[in-house]
């Protein structure tokens, strides 16, 4: 049994999305394909998604965020993306049961709505961005051709050659054995999935070689670590060669202009 198979056989029957279904960190990704009346005054308002064919029914407060996400007409939500996350705490005649909230939207920039929950008592909801979906990487030319003679679509033809193997990733971009190890990024993988923790933590040892923290780098990237594909651990190599090029060029300044001081101090004077 794989993790996907494990995940259906505790799914809850349901015609909506359960806050049972996100148990254990689960989130969902899912688009706004069309937004209806709900099937009761308690349940006013229901979303088609795309990414399956349960309901999601927010909940009063998670109504008003989405206006504060996506504005007031429901037009307007269509094609937006959002991420579903369960809330261990949600209350429901003073027992935790669970709850289902939005943790991300396809919004321009983060933002925190200050949003009535119960008994007039306002409590600040955040909404972060939701990362974008990666492109699919087209099929290379050689391989569609070499399908084709396989399935009998066209006379036996010359298939080009596939290009030859990428050599081996370099332990770190410049060859300095001094700076981190960078071994693990290698090429993209479609589709692209989370990277895992050991692998990240290679990327900020690497970065924190040439004293370029995680914090630089998430505002680098313009998002968390915790949200990084595998398309953004190949692009953190072009990312570390430049900022390793850019700290090189700094050095480099830096140790002439104290080569220009000092020789122009040959008495060895403390330069202040």
């Amino acid at each position: 049994m794989n993790k996907a198979e494990l995940i259906q056989a505790v799914e809850a029957k349901s015609d909506q999305v359960d806050a049972d279904n996100l148990i254990g960190g689960i989130t969902m990704d899912v688009t706004i394909k069309a937004v209806q009346r709900g099937p009761s005054n308690e349940q006013p308002v229901q979303l088609l998604l795309n990414e399956t064919d349960k309901f999601y029914r927010p909940s009063k407060t998670f109504r008003r965020a989405l206006i504060g996400c996506f504005g007031d007409d429901p037009a307007n939500w269509v094609g937006q993306r959002i991420r579903l996350v369960r809330n261990p705490d949600t209350t429901f005649g003073g027992v935790k049961v669970g709850g289902i909230e939005v943790s991300h939207a396809s919004i321009a920039a983060p933002i925190v709505l200050m949003l009535s929950t119960k008994r007039g008592k306002k409590t600040a909801v955040s909404i972060d961005v939701i990362p974008p979906v990666a492109q699919p990487v087209p099929m290379p030319d050689h391989v569609k051709a070499k399908g084709a003679v396989l399935r009998g679509e066209s006379p036996v033809a010359k298939v080009p050659a596939p290009a030859p193997a990428p050599a081996p990733a370099p332990e770190n971009i410049t060859g300095d054995p001094s700076e981190g190890d960078l071994s693990v990024i290698t090429t993209a993988i479609n589709p692209p999935v989370k990277p895992t923790q050991e692998e990240l933590q290679k990327v900020i040892d690497a970065f924190d070689s040439i004293a370029f923290t995680k914090e630089m780098l998430e505002k680098e990237y313009g998002k968390k670590l915790d949200d990084w594909t595998t398309d953004d651990l190949v692009e953190a190599r072009e990312v570390y060669r430049e900022k390793a090029a850019e700290r090189k060029a700094m050095l480099e300044q830096i140790a002439a202009e104290r080569a220009a001081a000092k020789a122009g101090n040959p008495a060895g004077e403390e330069l202040i």
